[in-house]
């Protein structure tokens, strides 16, 4: 399905959009004119992919380290304790899917790029110390530890 300058693809998960852009693509309802070899490959690659993603989806799985640290769902806001004086409260977008055990925090979706944000500004409410190694942090990533002042 096609509307002005994107095509919507609909799956099993959910429904993607794929915006379109160049002075090569023409839209005249209901085809899509291509007018260099290129574009067409570029196409082709980009529904490819997309069509693969729509039946197995994206998931990023996040470790809240810290001594208190706790999250909480309430229907669509996800509730976090950050050791902070307060709870931090996110509303989830629609398009995702999160779930949540002690300190473990799994994201859901279609879209990479919706999850990837999502998960961007969750670690950035309280980003890995650098000397403790505390925070919200993706699974499988490493980060180095300074050393601090020794007398």
């Amino acid at each position: 399905m096609m509307s002005e300058k994107s095509i919507h693809l609909k799956g099993v998960l959910g429904l993607v959009s794929i915006p379109l852009w160049g002075s090569d693509i023409l839209f005249r309802s209901p085809k899509l004119f291509l007018f260099s070899k290129g574009s067409f490959s570029s196409l082709l690659n980009l529904l490819v992919k997309t069509v693969a993603i729509l039946g197995t989806g994206f998931f990023i799985e996040l470790l809240l380290v810290g001594l208190g640290f706790r999250l909480i769902r309430l229907g669509s806001t996800l509730l976090l304790k950050l050791g902070y004086a307060h709870y931090i409260k996110i509303l989830i977008p629609r398009s995702l899917h999160v779930v949540g055990y002690k300190k473990r925090l799994l994201i859901f979706g279609v879209s990479y790029s919706v999850v990837k944000q999502f998960c961007t500004s969750l670690v950035s409410f309280r980003q890995p110390d650098v000397y403790k190694n505390k925070g919200v942090q993706l699974v499988g990533r490493s980060f180095r530890i300074k050393i601090g002042k020794q007398k």
